[in-house]
């Protein structure tokens, strides 16, 4: 190891110390310019095993986007099933007033909340996103600057 005051390379851990509030490992011959930090070992607490989540394999959160018109599909689709927006709400477990922003258009459902209104409602307000090509720029033989990109307008 190198000591960060004298830069002096020497074996061992080194010596862990403050000065003026600076974590510091030294050489041993250092240790005195400042205040000694105790390391203690803590014993290793034995934590219970978390389970593993179990992962659907399908469509990932990101291959999706909200359709334009999501707050009128919702209305109509709650109207047609004859529930009322607090009706809709305790069925999916939300608050009437996110039905309420959801209908008027004032909020975005997140991934989950989608998902639980396609399903309570059977509708679908989610679009798989498709992937759109960009086409490759082919040079001849010299290389594109910006020159060659903006037009320079002369006075």
């Amino acid at each position: 190891m190198i000591c960060e005051i004298c830069g002096r390379e020497f074996k061992g851990r080194g010596v862990n110390i403050i000065i003026d509030g600076a974590k510091l490992t030294v050489c041993p011959k250092c240790a005195k310019f400042g205040t000694r930090i105790e390391v203690h070992k803590e014993e290793k607490k034995i934590l219970p095993k978390k389970k593993k989540e179990i992962k659907k394999v399908g469509a990932k959160k990101d291959e999706f986007t909200i359709v334009p018109d999501y707050s009128e599909l919702i209305r109509k689709a709650r109207e047609e099933l004859k529930l009322s927006q607090k009706e809709l709400a305790s069925r999916i477990n939300e608050k009437e007033s996110v039905i309420h922003r959801l209908e008027t258009g004032n909020m975005t459902p997140s991934y989950n909340l989608a998902r639980k209104l396609e399903k309570a409602l059977k509708i679908r307000i989610m679009d798989k996103i498709s992937e759109v090509e960009i086409p490759k720029l082919t040079l001849n033989s010299k290389t594109l600057t910006i020159g060659d990109i903006i037009k320079i307008k002369k006075k």
